[in-house]
Order: C-alpha cells, then sequence, then structure tokens
C-alpha cells in the first residue's frame, strides 16, 4: 500500500506539474534604505504611496517613493530635510489628495509640517508648519472630513493633538495615564476620535472623546475614561464603514505561538468580535497565532473590508514571514503567508503598515533591518476559503501553511479531524492540488500523503482534500476544504 500510494504520488505530481497555470507569488519588493517609519496608503488605481525617515546622511531627510501596481520598485525621492521623527502619509477620499505630516526641528524649533500633492505624488506644495507642541507622534489620522489629522503620542503620557491642515495649532491636550511605549488614533462611526495606548506589558487602555467638543480641549475628554483591554497593539487601530476594530497580540500563550485577536468598538467599549463579515457569521477567535515579539497590523478599506497582518512565528515559517488575512462577505478569509527572508533577528519584520484600497487590493510595507520592504496584497486563490469543516459532531480541517516549500521537497499533505466522532465516519480523503486537477486517495487514518512537489519556485496554490464520510446510516456524502500555499 505504501509503494502504490507513493507510485500514485509521482504521477500525481508529473501530471499536474506539465499542465497546471501558474499561481506567481507576489515578489518583495526593496524601497530603499529607511531607520524609521514607514508610514503607506494605496489609492484607487493600485499604486503604493510610502513615506520613511532614513537617519544616516544627516540632516536625516523624509523619503516619499511610489510603486504602481504591478510595479517593481520606485527611486525614492527626499520629501522633506531635518526630519525629527516618523512621517506620516494620508490619502483624502474627497479628492484624492496625498497629505504628508513630517516632524521636523528648523531653527531650534519642533513643529509638524504638512505638504500635500494634487497629481498622484508627482510634484507636492511647498513644506508648511501647521503645530507646535509635540515634537513627535506615533500615530495619526485623518479626520473624516479631511480637514485636519490627529496624532498622538505617548513618551511623555499620552497626549493628543487636532492639526489644522490650514493654519497653526498649539495646543495639546494631556489624556492622563502613565507613559504609553505607543499610542494609537482612530475615529468611530459619529466622527469621534478615540485612542489607544499601550501601558504595562499585556495592557492596552482605550480612550474617547466627546461628541460636539472641540477634542484639542481638556473638556472633550471628560466624560470618558481609559478602558483596559489585555493584549498588545501595534498599528492595529482603526475605523470604517463596518465599525472601529482593534486588533492586538494577547498574553495567551499556546506552545511558542501567541493568539492574535479581533476587538469590536460597540455600547460598552471594545469587546471580542463574535461577527465579520456582511453576512454577520459567526468569527472564531483567535484569528490567528504569532510569536511574542511579532508585530501587528490593521487596515480598515474605505468598503469596510479588514485586512489584517503580523510576523509569524519564524519556528513556524522556517524563516522571516509576514501573515496576512482578509475579510470579505462572509467572515475572515483563509490566511496567506509570505516569506520575506533568513531567521536573521535584524531583519524580522517591523513597523508593519496594512495599506488597502477602497477595492481592497493594496499593499504591506514594512522595515526589515536598515531597509524599506513592500509586497502587494494576495487575493486568496479560488479553493483556499473553506479551510475547515463540521461533519456533525467532528471538524475536518487542512491546516495552514506557514512555510513555503522548496521545488523537490517533501509536501506532507493531510487532514486533521478533532472532536467526538458519534456517528460520523470517514470513508476517504482525496487529496488534490488546485480545483480538478489529479489526486491521490487515501482510505485509512491519519490521512496523510506526502508529495514531491515539482512546482515552479515563487508560485502559489492550493492545497485541497475531498472528504466523502457517511453520517449514521444515511448515503455517502463528500465535502471539499483546501488552503493556499506558496514554493520557496
Amino acid at each position: 500500500m505504501v509503494v502504490q500510494r507513493a507510485a500514485l504520488a509521482l504521477v500525481v505530481i508529473a501530471a499536474f506539474g506539465a499542465s497546471a497555470p501558474l499561481a506567481r507569488a507576489e515578489p518583495v519588493l526593496t524601497l530603499g534604505p529607511g531607520s524609521s517609519g514607514p508610514s503607506a496608503v494605496t489609492d484607487a488605481a493600485g499604486t503604493l504611496h510610502a513615506v520613511w525617515r532614513y537617519v544616516v546622511p544627516f540632516p536625516r531627510p523624509v523619503l516619499y517613493c511610489r510603486v504602481p501596481a504591478g510595479g517593481t520598485g520606485c527611486t525614492p525621492v527626499e520629501l522633506m530635510d531635518r526630519g525629527a521623527g516618523s512621517p506620516s502619509i494620508q490619502i483624502r477620499p474627497q479628492d484624492g489628495a496625498l497629505i504628508a505630516l513630517v516632524p521636523r526641528f528648523v531653527d531650534g524649533v519642533s513643529a509638524l509640517w504638512v505638504t500635500t500633492s494634487f497629481d498622484g505624488g508627482a510634484s507636492w506644495s511647498t513644506p508648511t508648519p501647521v503645530a507646535t507642541g509635540l515634537g513627535e507622534f506615533d500615530s495619526a489620522a485623518l479626520t473624516p472630513h479631511g480637514t485636519a489629522i490627529d496624532v498622538v503620542d505617548g513618551r511623555s503620557g499620552t497626549r493628543f493633538q487636532r492639526v489644522p491642515l490650514a493654519g497653526s495649532e498649539a495646543r495639546v491636550v494631556a489624556l492622563g495615564g502613565r507613559a504609553s511605549s505607543t499610542a494609537y488614533v482612530s475615529h468611530l462611526s459619529d466622527g469621534r476620535p478615540i485612542v489607544a495606548g499601550e501601558f504595562d506589558v499585556h495592557d492596552v487602555q482605550t480612550r474617547v472623546g466627546a461628541a460636539g467638543v472641540d477634542p484639542n480641549t481638556p473638556g472633550a475628554w471628560t466624560q470618558t475614561s481609559w478602558r483596559p483591554i489585555t493584549g498588545i497593539a501595534t498599528r492595529a487601530l482603526d475605523g470604517g464603514p463596518t465599525g472601529t476594530w482593534l486588533l492586538t497580540r494577547d498574553s495567551r500563550v499556546r506552545g511558542s505561538d501567541w493568539f492574535v485577536r479581533l476587538w469590536r468598538f460597540g455600547s460598552n467599549g471594545f469587546a471580542l468580535a463574535r461577527r465579520v463579515g456582511a453576512l454577520n457569521r459567526p468569527q472564531s477567535q483567535p484569528i490567528g497565532l504569532a510569536q511574542s515579539d511579532s508585530q501587528i497590523a490593521l487596515d480598515v478599506d474605505l468598503a469596510g473590508r479588514l485586512h489584517a497582518v503580523w510576523a509569524g512565528n519564524t519556528r513556524r515559517c522556517g524563516q522571516n514571514c509576514l501573515v496576512y488575512r482578509r475579510t470579505d462577505r462572509g467572515g475572515f478569509g483563509p490566511l496567506v503567508s509570505y516569506p520575506v527572508g533568513t531567521e536573521v533577528v535584524l531583519d524580522r519584520p517591523t513597523d508593519i503598515v496594512a495599506a488597502a484600497n477602497s477595492g481592497g487590493s493594496g499593499w504591506i510595507v514594512w522595515r526589515g533591518g536598515d531597509n524599506i520592504r513592500a509586497v502587494p496584497m494576495v487575493t486568496p486563490p479560488k479553493g483556499s476559503r473553506v479551510g475547515s469543516l463540521r461533519l456533525g459532531r467532528l471538524r475536518v480541517s487542512i491546516p495552514d501553511f506557514y512555510a513555503c516549500t522548496p521545488p523537490g521537497g517533501e509536501f506532507v499533505h493531510r487532514l486533521m479531524v478533532d472532536g467526538r466522532r458519534g456517528r460520523t465516519r470517514i470513508v476517504s480523503v482525496r487529496f488534490f492540488f488546485d480545483d480538478g486537477q489529479p489526486s491521490a486517495v487515501d482510505r485509512r487514518a491519519p490521512w496523510r500523503v506526502p508529495f514531491r512537489l515539482a512546482f515552479a519556485p515563487g508560485t502559489r496554490h492550493v492545497a485541497g482534500a475531498e472528504v466523502t464520510y457517511r453520517l449514521g446510516g444515511s448515503r455517502l456524502r463528500t465535502v471539499r476544504v483546501g488552503r493556499t500555499f506558496v514554493m520557496c
């Protein structure tokens, strides 16, 4: 039986490798050297716009680059000199204007400067100082009306400032509490600002401004107090048409993995999200696994989709990797893993940014070592949407594939079965690659078949399983599950 399985696997690979269409994996682009940042947005055409600071050549310039959809790189240009902190770039939905906000130290004065582009980044307005009081900021969010940018800083106690794009502002509001390691800002559906800060380990606290009150006055923040949440959030607070969401990496651990969980803001503050997507289907928690030092990012696009990204566990990936999941009408789709380099600690993805447009396409940008890197967001391939199903009291799943598979390397295709058997009996499992391709059939537990994959390097495929089972004395039934994976 073992010999027959091996022979069948080789036949499957030979037939499939010659005829299967190649789903090319997304290339990792190096945008340029960078030491602080980045910040990024994706416009309606799919073009990436990114800004960051480079501290090596004095006077520490702020760099900008743009990459069109399908592009292979960019030539960074200097947007401003004398950068004094991480910059931010925003895109205004009302007119598509790009707005860069930059902390600068000029003539002995720390201020926030702004420059704007109305032609997709081809030209920029003369930089203008618009606010003082905050030398740097951790997070920035364009206000819903598009005339100001809200910023927060956690270095000396959490502080907030609404920065008008036209005019000057010097007022800064101290929101109380201890100094936070990082602070974030977004907006609720009614336009009120919401701030989250990381205080002690696994202690995220949030605070909401009052409605109809100038947020640059202390009275705008007296009606609410800090609300605690267990977890760590990094660039993971955002709002949109489907609500205001928070992504955390919490302290509960499974082996060497840390849980990534999703929260939604409601009448009693943030609560774990139980339903996600237009169909309002139940959403399982957690939504993913990370390692202890993984950074995470969240973006809610203008259509309300959620785009979650985090640095994967190097033990699972076999190297540094990013993990991406997005929502569709039915909730979160399949996990997509990006191999992004060696296991070298200095190359681990940090300062991760998720930047999607209203169509759901976009880019993931991060700092790896001394370089700013980017990769296009993946639309999960057909057949990978359902990776787990319940058959009576049993749940059958194909495990998530974090690591890439080298051509010619062994790929163990297996079906996981959890729960009580009850009246459910699995008769056979047909393992296949991509919808409709030749397959190998297994008729006994533990439901696993090894393959030697000959797919081209850097291509994505779907590993599927067709499960034939009987529930009690009923007729035979068949279901399919599948997961996406990438070749090294």
